[in-house]
């Protein structure tokens, strides 16, 4: 059960702890911080009771001046992420308390840009994998990560990001959107138009067809060069003929 205690922690404000318990994954302690910005006990009385009824009545969420480790802490509580199944939940655990809240968890939420989102995959490429910060393996080979890591990270970021945009009205854009996630793989020699589909000219297609004329899938491939059908239509078009007695392989 959820707690909530008040504590001064300067001079000028009083805070609000909200106090989840023990995480079942982790073992640590969950909490998010509520500044007041005020010393009158009864103002911090009247939150503190406030932030209870919300938490009762699964209501709550953290301010605008949230913190990313904050925010995400609060998130993991939320029916909708409650609601996921309990092995996404411990991946998506992994993924918050191994590199998300260690590296950028005390960045305010609300300022996150995408800038601080590239920095962060960058970092991920620069360190490689977790193995690596080890000291045991300090004079081992390096181990990179993949692109498949870093969009692992990049969905859970952008689904809590929506979650703050979307049902708590936090933030004003979701920054994780429509971003070219960098490839740990890519490196000077790398050409982007190596994996584009090649275009043949009219001429090409021509001496293709010619070439073919005599052979036995001549007929297939004129079709896929003048329709741009893809292999499932094409076997769907030959089985069809096949059947009337009509040959195209």
């Amino acid at each position: 059960m959820a707690t909530v205690t008040i504590v001064k922690r300067s001079q000028k404000t009083l805070t609000l702890i909200v106090d989840y318990g023990i995480d079942p994954v982790t073992k640590k302690r969950k909490k998010t911080y509520r500044a007041l910005y005020t010393l009158d006990m009864g103002i911090a009385e009247a939150e503190r009771l406030r932030v209870l009824a919300e938490l009762a009545n699964n209501t709550y969420k953290p301010d605008s001046k949230a913190t990313i480790e904050e925010y995400f802490d609060y998130w993991f509580e939320t029916p909708i992420a409650k609601k996921l199944d309990l092995n996404t939940q411990e991946h998506y655990k992994l993924l918050y308390d191994s590199r998300i809240k260690p590296w950028i968890g005390k960045t305010k939420l609300a300022a996150l840009t995408r800038g601080d989102l590239y920095d962060f995959y960058d970092l991920m490429i620069e360190v490689g994998h977790l193995d690596n910060l080890k000291p045991k393996n300090a004079d081992k080979p390096k181990k990179s990560i993949t692109k498949t890591t870093i969009e692992h990270y990049h969905r859970l970021i952008r689904r809590v990001l929506n979650h703050a945009l979307l049902e708590d009205e936090i933030i004003r854009k979701n920054v994780a959107n429509k971003m070219a996630l960098p490839d740990p793989k890519a490196d000077e020699d790398y050409d982007p138009d190596e994996e584009l589909v090649k275009v043949l000219s009219q001429e090409e297609i021509q001496k293709l067809e010619e070439t073919l004329i005599n052979h036995n899938h001549g007929n297939l491939v004129a079709v896929a060069l003048r329709t741009g059908m893809r292999r499932e239509e094409l076997l769907a078009v030959g089985l069809y003929r096949r059947k009337r007695g009509h040959y195209l392989y």
